[in-house]
């Protein structure tokens, strides 16, 4: 992986590579990567995200709603 990311983001690359491959896509996209922040769980986005209501679950459920793979 690229040494222009920390270690975290890093593995947020990794984590949102393995759902949109799970989810049967071929590219990593924003609803990915967002649900890579929220698998992870400790970014401050994901912690704004969980406070609003919206939890990894929740969120995986609604991505093949929104984008085709």
């Amino acid at each position: 992986m690229d040494s222009r990311f920390s270690a975290k983001t890093q593995k947020i690359l990794r984590i949102s590579h393995d759902i949109a491959a799970e989810l049967g896509y071929n590219y990593v996209g924003s609803e990915h990567l967002i649900a890579g922040m929220l698998r992870e769980g400790t970014s401050e986005a994901a912690s704004l995200l969980e406070e609003g209501g919206i939890g990894y679950d929740e969120f995986l459920e609604k991505i093949p709603q929104y984008s085709a793979p």
